[in-house]
């Protein structure tokens, strides 16, 4: 899987969690980025943003005993390209899937 698909993947566990799809991150890397997400869309999607708080709050009540990344280490570990460009990609989605 190359970069553009790892992050498209990345993009749609958001999606579906913003849509209320995903009840619970998978793991402490997309609750991290759930959150990140969630901060993103913020101004634009306040009912989105906070079903991605939500998916990532599940995950890390059962798993208590891992902690939130923060994004210069998500950042560092290629998990995500840049904050604008998470922002950015997120936004653009979800106003495709509006219009859809």
């Amino acid at each position: 899987m190359d970069a553009r698909e790892k992050e498209q993947r990345m993009l749609d566990s958001c999606i579906a969690a913003a849509l209320g799809e995903v009840a619970s991150a998978r793991d402490q890397v997309e609750a991290s980025i759930f959150r990140l997400a969630a901060s993103a869309v913020q101004t634009y999607y306040p009912t989105r943003a906070n079903a991605l708080w939500n998916s990532s709050d599940e995950y890390f009540e059962k798993h208590a005993e891992q902690h939130r990344l923060p994004p210069a280490d998500l950042m560092a570990q290629g998990h995500i390209v840049t904050l604008p460009r998470l922002r950015s990609m997120l936004l653009r989605q979800l106003e495709e899937r509006d219009r859809a």
